[in-house]
């Protein structure tokens, strides 16, 4: 499996994508952000459009664009030890989505029980 099979999913984990590690985290802050004040929800989001157009800007240079350096089109693909070494990551940004699967819902109920009822 070549490393550029890799790279779209998690450039897609870190534009925020559903069902993938980064769209918690930004949900929650987005959430926060619009619940405390409007203005630094609208900020937030946009900072994330201006995140995914750079992803996606930074991936067509990498695999669509030309190669400048003639030394990189002999560049060997990722041998055992590096698949084993990324693989593993790849799994996790999987999981890491699925709040029951890494007991973010625990960890959240535990924070609304801390928090005084003003600030939840």
């Amino acid at each position: 499996m070549p490393v550029r099979h890799l790279l779209p999913g998690h450039c897609a984990g870190l534009v925020g994508l559903p069902l993938l590690n980064g769209f918690i985290g930004e949900f929650l802050v987005l959430s926060g952000a619009f619940q405390a004040r409007p203005i630094y929800g609208i900020l937030a989001a946009t900072g994330v459009i201006w995140s995914a157009g750079y992803l996606l800007w930074m991936y067509q240079r990498v695999f669509f664009g030309k190669v400048t350096r003639e030394v990189n089109n002999t560049l060997p693909d990722l041998n055992l030890r590096e698949k084993a070494a990324l693989s593993p990551i790849a799994i996790a940004a999987l999981v890491m989505a699925w709040p029951r699967w890494f007991g973010s819902a625990r960890l959240i109920r535990r924070c609304n029980n801390t928090l005084p009822p003003s600030r939840r």
